[in-house]
């Protein structure tokens, strides 16, 4: 991820061409490293970190990160893969920042994120630590590295120092965040923490122990709360005695002094700040012995002390050695003046005076210059948040609209879906009542056919058994009641029409429009004919002669204006 970025410069253009060779193997002594939790090998990550971190060169700290990044990942471990990227990153971080600038912030930010789906906790608070150091010291973007501080805080609060050593700077860090904008209460919280660890291990731990004590005091003594001031301090003290670290001992010596001198205790004030001053000039700390000095110079002034002014000419001189901040210059000013106006130089004490308030109203106003940069990022995160919020409400709707159009259609389609599905139902009920319909109509119009044939043969037969009994017996009452039995009645001529309609549908219709003014008797005599039947079955059908057949044959004639040779049976089967 990082040769990207490398790439992009003259410095990676090197370190590319040490690429072209291979990379040594780690020392048996790292290997025995890959894959093992973070508590089991925090010291040597802070080694390995020092010994890429003060490389003379970024091709030299570039080598050793990528040799340390390709053994991680042949091993598969991605946690020790991300240090190697963090390690590269610290580098650019604290030697060439301004050779990727805003880059920095993105890759720290695709680590953590790298790191939470590794599920590396630890390295994820090292990336937020380092984001937020970067946001501070490099963008001066307060706001953002104290959200970036409370994000930290959240990670680090499952996390023991134990299991995460590193977590006792962190806390420090975040202290001084807070202690930097006087916010002494929010310092205290992360402070307090630090020293509940009794006995820190490593340099990092130890730095973090020492200074969190020496904090907590400036916070108390800021408070007013002069007592848990001199808490810490005497702790600081006894640690560093334990230690023998006589630079710490000035220090803590000198913070009990100077609370010693609030409450008017010269007595007890005295010989705290000149150990504290002894001590600092021992170790060529010139800032701490002004910072000593100056309020033994004022005890001095308050007891009217011959040794003041003395005190005051070694104060003057440790400042312009140590080129002392304006806050201790804001001390030393006053006691000028009172110098000064012992001596009767109204001149120089009114050049101190002034120069004194000078010093006080540029301080006020780059504290207030601070807080007014924080309001400002503040607001404009707050802008930024709004707008992403819009953005994101936004797009929330669109999507809202989206899925509810989508229901709709999906609805429509399952609208549809139903509907045809239905219609196809409907039309197959339908056409099941249609069949049946049809299956019926044809089983009637088989059986009324059926029912005709039968009659037509009935007739037939009947009539050929007359004729056969005329010829053997001669015309007698059996044969007469035998001719009766084959006349349509009424009731029989409605029951025949019935189904010789079933059977010629339309057909005596179509007979009354082609023949005008055709008699019943006619139309029974051209529906016969339409069976087929003899002119001779006709007349038995009909109760009358065959010659009453043919004179009503000869009138159906005229009145269909017929030629002489058609024949009753094509009339019949023509309409």
């Amino acid at each position: 991820m990082f040769r990207s970025i490398h790439r992009r410069t003259a410095v990676f253009s090197l370190l590319f061409c040490c690429f072209l060779v291979s990379l040594p193997a780690l020392a048996q002594e790292d290997n025995a490293m890959l894959n093992k939790k973070y508590a089991e090998r925090a010291a040597w990550l802070w080694k390995k970190g020092d010994e890429i971190h003060y490389q003379p060169d970024s091709v030299s700290a570039f080598k050793l990160a990528d040799q340390l990044r390709s053994a991680a990942a042949k091993a598969g471990d991605q946690a020790l893969e991300l240090e190697a990227d963090l390690y590269t990153i610290f580098y650019l971080f604290r030697y060439d920042r301004n050779m990727v600038g805003h880059r920095i912030t993105g890759e720290l930010h695709r680590i953590r994120s790298r790191a939470i789906q590794a599920n590396c906790v630890e390295e994820e608070a090292k990336a937020l630590d380092l984001l937020a150091e970067f946001y501070w010291t490099n963008d001066q973007q307060y706001e953002m590295a104290l959200r970036t501080y409370r994000e930290l805080e959240r990670v680090l609060q499952p996390l023991t120092v134990a299991s995460f050593p590193d977590k006792m700077q962190m806390l420090f860090h975040i202290g001084n965040a807070y202690f930097f904008f006087r916010d002494y209460p929010s310092a205290i919280t992360y402070y307090k923490q630090v020293p509940e660890i009794r006995e820190p291990k490593g340099d990092l731990q130890v730095y973090s122990y020492r200074h969190s004590l020496n904090n907590l005091g400036f916070c108390y003594r800021a408070l007013n709360q002069l007592d848990s001031s001199d808490h810490y301090f005497h702790r600081l003290q006894a640690y560093d005695q334990s230690y023998k670290a006589s630079i710490w001992n000035g220090i803590a010596s000198c913070g009990l002094g100077y609370n010693a001198y609030l409450r008017s205790e010269d007595d007890k004030a005295i010989p705290l700040l000149q150990t504290g001053v002894k001590e600092a000039l021992e170790a060529g700390d010139m800032n701490l012995a002004a910072r000593c000095q100056l309020p033994l110079t004022a005890v001095y002034f308050r007891q009217k002390n011959p040794l003041a002014i003395a005190s005051l000419d070694s104060v003057q001189r440790y400042t312009q050695l140590a080129r002392s901040p304006l806050d201790l210059l804001q001390e030393l000013y006053p006691l000028l003046v009172r110098k000064y106006s012992l001596q009767g130089n109204a001149d120089m004490a009114a050049r101190y005076l002034d120069s004194s308030l000078l010093i006080r109203d540029s301080l006020h106003q780059h504290f207030s210059g601070l807080l007014m940069a924080r309001a400002v990022q503040k607001d404009a995160l707050a802008q930024q948040k709004e707008k992403l919020n819009e953005v994101e409400q936004k797009k929330q709707r669109l999507a809202f609209r989206f899925y509810i159009a989508l229901a709709s259609l999906l609805l429509l389609l399952l609208i549809g879906i139903y509907l045809y599905r239905n219609r196809q139902l409907r039309y197959r009920q339908e056409k099941i009542v249609r069949d049946l319909q049809l299956a019926e109509a044809e089983k009637e119009l088989t059986t009324a056919k059926q029912q005709l044939d039968d009659f037509a043969r009935h007739i037939g037969e009947k009539n050929q058994l007359i004729e056969a009994m005329e010829n053997q017996y001669g015309h007698s009452s059996l044969v007469e009641e035998l001719e009766k039995s084959i006349i349509l009645t009424g009731a029989d001529w409605g029951r025949f029409r019935e189904l010789f309609e079933k059977v010629h549908r339309g057909y005596l219709q179509r007979l009354n429009e082609k023949i005008p003014g055709i008699t019943p008797a006619e139309i029974r005599l051209m529906a016969l004919a339409r069976l087929n039947l003899s002119p001779k079955e006709m007349a038995a059908a009909l109760g009358i002669t065959p010659q009453a057949i043919r004179v009503t044959w000869h009138r159906l004639r005229k009145k269909a204006d017929l030629p002489e040779d058609q024949r009753l049976e094509e009339l019949a089967a023509g309409i």
